[in-house]
């Protein structure tokens, strides 16, 4: 692993303030948010790829799980609906800018130049950290992170479920309305 340099070890410092969550081991942080591409430039850096690949299985346990616990009336097909719209790259890339996640992740010079890659980053950076935080300190931790940043946010901006149905579109703003 790289040694972290003093201005990296500030921002990460801001980037947990920010999301009110401080990690015991501050250095899955900085590999939750290392892009691959570093590695041409630093070739002992860890990328935030295989932590990616368990924040993307953390996040569909845990959305499905609150969705199931949360709307007991909704069918398989309502909350599969519902947990695909959670986890799309679309909706993570949307938490990423909301949490300004770009700003932490360190990028190589190859793809700074590419302004595609950007739109998914955010969204890998977002499952990266959900992996960093369950490997340092479990499920309990993670769903707290899911639930602040990615379900709370889609109550708030909550739109009707896919069903024509007026009776299904009442329905479904049942439990929010109740909490709210």
């Amino acid at each position: 692993m790289h040694k972290m340099d003093p201005g990296r070890s500030l921002k990460l410092e801001e980037f947990m303030d920010g999301i009110g969550y401080h990690f015991k081991r501050v250095e899955l942080l900085d590999e939750a948010l290392t892009h691959c591409s570093i590695k041409g430039e630093i070739p002992d850096a860890r990328d935030y790829e295989r932590l990616e690949f368990l924040g993307d299985t953390v996040l569909g346990y845990i959305v499905t799980k609150r969705l199931v616990e949360r709307d007991r009336e909704a069918s398989e097909s309502d909350l599969s609906d519902k947990r695909i719209d959670l986890v799309k790259n679309e909706f993570l890339n949307e938490t990423g800018d909301r949490l300004g996640i770009l700003d932490y992740v360190i990028i190589g010079n190859s793809v700074k130049t590419n302004a595609q890659e950007p739109k998914k980053m955010a969204a890998d950076a977002v499952e990266a950290v959900i992996g960093a935080i369950f490997v340092d300190r479990g499920e309990r931790y993670a769903q707290a992170f899911i639930e602040r940043f990615i379900i709370e946010k889609e109550d708030l901006r909550r739109t009707f479920p896919r069903s024509s149905s007026r009776t299904s579109r009442y329905r479904a703003w049942i439990p929010f309305l109740r909490r709210h």
